[in-house]
Order: C-alpha cells, then structure tokens, then sequence
C-alpha cells in the first residue's frame, strides 16, 4: 500500500512539473525596447552621407531574430544585428541616409520584423537638407541630357486595425519633375496581395498621374507589403511603397457556399 502511495505522489509530482514547464515555454517570448524610435539630424549639407543607431534591449525572457528589416525609399540603408539577441541583451538597427541630390525636409521610415511580442516596429530619421549651391559645371552637365526624375511626397500607408481579406484602397500620386518622359515599366507586389490600377504608363514632364493600390491582406496578424515601381528614371529605378496593416479575423461573420451562391451569415 505504500509502494502504491509513493508511485502515486512520483506521477502527480511529474505531472506538476510538466506542466509548469509547458506553461513557461508557451509564455516564452522576447520584447523589443528602443531607447527611442524617432531620430532628428536636424539641418544637413547636401551630399553627405549621415547615420543614426536605434538600440534595444530584449526586455523579454527568449532570444529575439530579426527576419527583415525595410526602408521607406531606396536612399536609406538599413544595417541591423544578424544574430539572435538573448534576452537582456542589446540590439541595433542602423539607418544611413544618402542626402545626394535629395535637397529639402525628409522624414523616412525604417520598419522592424522580428518574432517578438512587438513583431512590427517602425523607426523614424528626419532632418531638413540644405540645397547645395550649383555651379557652372553642374548647369552645364544638367542642360545636356535630359532625364526623367519620379517623385513621390507620399510612399507609405498604414491602415491601422483592419478585418482579414477585406480589400484597402488607397491613392498615391506620382510626379515627373524631370525633364523627359517618365516611363513606368513595371509594378510588382511583394506579397502578390496587392493589386493596381494605373490610367497610363507614360508621365510628361511636369505630369502627374494617380496610381491607386488595392491591398487584402490574408493572414490575420501584423503585416507589411513592399510595392515596387520600375521606371526609366536612372537615379532612382526601384521606388518602393509601403503598405502595412494590424490585421485581426472576425468571426462574427461566417461565408459558407451553397451551390453558385456564397452566403454571409451574421452571428
């Protein structure tokens, strides 16, 4: 009787145990905190390249893995750390901005996929470029070929809290401050859950034209799509857009289909 008693005890205790140790792992997760996420250069002379170092620690109790890390334009370059930060370790992401021809305010994005509780962090630079004054051999250079030059003042969009595969709409106007034809050759999504819609491919100078993105997400979770826009424009010929979204799943709605016809029930 005993015997029976302390083999009893022996597999409730492992029991206990076991489950603690399930519980712990479930709950294992690391947390990214940034000293700050918004960094200002403040006034800058055009044609210098600038950097800033966003650090964080893992507040968290697993190690965290950076998957990527994506700039808002092609003139920011991200660097981050490669390896896992274990928790109560520090991390970095470094942003460096190419000031090159870019003369005016900027305020550039750098968004931060990991696995962590945080899995979506957007870091921010801003500054203000001084415009660099021309020479004689820079108007001369600038009169003897003519070039197209895209620009866009608007290249993100974040929709905020959004129900799973329910399709976003939203505009961006393109410009060609250039002083040739602006071509648009190709536009490609990333996540092939964004689609397009452009009225016509050809921008004159001085021109403007309206690209509207239709963007369903299909997963119900944090997610961000890298829209890419080819041209002609040889300085620049991958404009990235960035659209992201906290999508959620509402089941309050169930879509069934019976025969030809797909029904909406309402719960």
């Amino acid at each position: 009787m005993k015997n029976f008693k302390d083999s009893f005890l022996l597999i409730c205790l492992l029991g206990i145990t076991s489950t603690c140790f399930l519980t712990a792992s479930t709950y294992a997760q690391g947390t990214m905190k940034f000293d700050t996420e918004k960094h200002n250069f403040g006034e800058l002379a055009e044609g210098v390249m600038v950097s800033y170092e966003f650090e964080f620690v893992n507040t968290g109790n697993k190690a965290i893995k950076i998957s990527k890390v994506t700039a808002s334009c092609g003139c920011t370059t991200p660097y981050w750390s490669k390896e896992a930060i274990q928790p109560g370790k520090k991390g970095k992401i470094k942003a460096t901005y190419n000031t090159t021809g870019r003369p005016g305010n900027f305020n550039k994005s750098i968004t931060v996929n990991s696995n962590a509780t945080n899995k979506l962090v957007v870091l921010f630079i801003s500054g203000k470029v001084n415009r660099k004054k021309k020479t004689y051999k820079d108007i001369s250079n600038g009169s003897a070929k003519a070039a197209p030059k895209l620009f866009m003042r608007n290249k993100i969009k974040h929709f905020g809290m959004t129900e799973n595969r329910l399709t976003l709409r939203q505009a961006f106007e393109i410009r060609n401050t250039g002083n040739a034809p602006l071509k648009i050759e190709k536009l490609v999504s990333e996540c092939k859950c964004t689609v397009a819609n452009l009225k016509q491919n050809v921008v004159p100078p001085g021109g403007r034209v309206m690209l509207e993105l239709m963007f369903t997400p299909t997963k119900a979770e944090p997610i961000q799509e890298s829209f890419y826009v080819y041209t002609n424009d040889a300085k620049s010929p991958r404009t990235i857009i960035t659209l992201s979204a906290d999508v959620y799943e509402n089941f309050s709605r169930t879509l069934f289909r019976r025969g030809d016809t797909t029904l909406l029930l309402e719960r």
